[in-house]
């Protein structure tokens, strides 16, 4: 069951990081929905990073993995306060 559950939250966070990602390119939806849909990519990212360490993953290589996404995630947030930021002065 960990290694189905490990699988499903991996296919639910790149799920949520792909919508991010298109959707801040696209300006499909405002500041808030993009704060609400990185937090619970951020979420996804903590939740499937601690399944993997309770399945006995490598704690270095699962680290390095969910460490990228999340730099990913909070680079894609970033952009897009800095944008935000430039469209209110």
């Amino acid at each position: 069951m960990g290694v189905e559950l490990a699988s499903n939250i991996r296919r639910l966070t790149t799920v949520l990081l792909e919508k991010l990602e298109q959707d801040s390119k696209e300006k499909m939806i405002d500041q808030i929905q993009m704060r609400l849909i990185g937090a619970i990519t951020l979420r996804a990212l903590r939740l499937w990073e601690k399944t993997l360490r309770s399945n006995g993953e490598p704690a270095r290589k699962t680290s390095n993995m969910i460490q990228e996404l999340n730099e990913q995630v909070r680079a894609i947030l970033g952009e897009n306060m800095e944008e935000a930021k430039k469209d209110g002065e």
